[in-house]
């Protein structure tokens, strides 16, 4: 059979021409540009959203790169140093290819999206559960506010971690839900 609009040889079961992109719904074949149509208005939707947070991820790789030789905590330590710029360089990885898959809507842009908040994830749940036996700022915050200060403010950081944990979770489920973005046009 050949395809009405390109007139390329394809097979008579086909449902989508290889050549043109023609496709065949309900017994008849739609034009090519009606399903390029198509496929950019659904991608459209989440676009703006998708490239906002991408820009927000790039912005938070160049504020990991300006904090590179800030101290970090991990199970309960404080470490500087090398250990300190590995964390920075991992996190500045993280969020530019986050930043990258979202704005670009890359294929592989939801994987590393999820990969990024599950080490995000991994590093806060240790901070909360073994960064407060030095934490400064607790200590400063709960000096200014008296007797128990120092409870509340912790209290405050984790919910605070947990409320950022909850949200970001939130946006991969959306992303998730809108996973056609970054989908390549040619492949639908």
């Amino acid at each position: 059979m050949k395809c009405p609009y390109c007139a390329e040889e394809i097979q008579d079961d086909a449902v989508v021409c290889r050549f043109c992109f023609a496709s065949k719904q309900n017994g008849a074949w739609i034009h090519p540009s009606a399903v390029e149509a198509e496929i950019t208005q659904k991608r459209q939707g989440p676009r703006f959203t998708m490239r906002f947070a991408g820009f927000f991820f790039f912005l938070s790789a160049l504020a990991e790169l300006s904090d590179i030789t800030v101290a970090v905590q991990l199970f309960g330590e404080e470490y500087t140093g090398i250990i300190a710029f590995i964390y920075h360089i991992i996190y500045i990885g993280l969020y530019g290819a986050m930043g990258l898959g979202l704005w670009s809507a890359k294929p592989w842009g939801f994987q590393v999206l999820f990969a990024g908040t599950l080490t995000y994830t991994v590093d806060r749940l240790l901070f909360i559960m073994y960064g407060q036996a030095t934490s400064g700022l607790i200590s400063q915050y709960g000096e200014l506010m008296g007797v128990g200060g120092e409870d509340i403010v912790s209290q405050a950081m984790h919910l605070g971690i947990v409320a950022t944990l909850v949200a970001w979770w939130s946006f991969v489920l959306y992303v998730y839900i809108k996973r056609d973005y970054f989908v390549p046009l040619t492949d639908q």
